[in-house]
């Protein structure tokens, strides 16, 4: 398990989604994007919580390991979000665009 610190709250996660969050907000930072991701976890009060986090290109984020008997919170939505959106953006900095299909105007001048 990992504590996240973000905008000077803490959140404890699993080590999976805690680790690729910081990759995301990397990855977002430096294609200059911005998204928002909504995690479960505990809160530092040991509460269940589903936690919405904004990341922008300024956005500061770290994770910290810690040892616990908690079991990692469910993150499968998190972690497809995370892994489809990194693979958009490994897309956008190859040249490879969004939607393959052409706009209309190709097809109706037959470009």
């Amino acid at each position: 398990m990992k504590h996240i610190t973000f905008a000077d709250k803490t959140l404890l996660v699993g080590d999976e989604v805690a680790d690729l969050l910081v990759a995301y907000c990397t990855a977002l930072a430096n294609a200059q994007k911005a998204d928002s991701v909504e995690v479960h976890g505990f809160s530092a009060t040991g509460e269940e919580v589903v936690a919405s986090f904004v990341f922008t290109s300024g956005s500061s984020l770290m994770a910290e390991s810690v040892h616990t008997s908690l079991p990692d919170p469910d993150n499968k939505d998190a972690l497809e979000h995370i892994r489809d959106g990194m693979a958009k953006l490994r897309g956008a900095s190859a040249g490879v665009p969004d939607d393959p299909t052409p706009p209309n105007a190709y097809v109706e001048f037959d470009l």
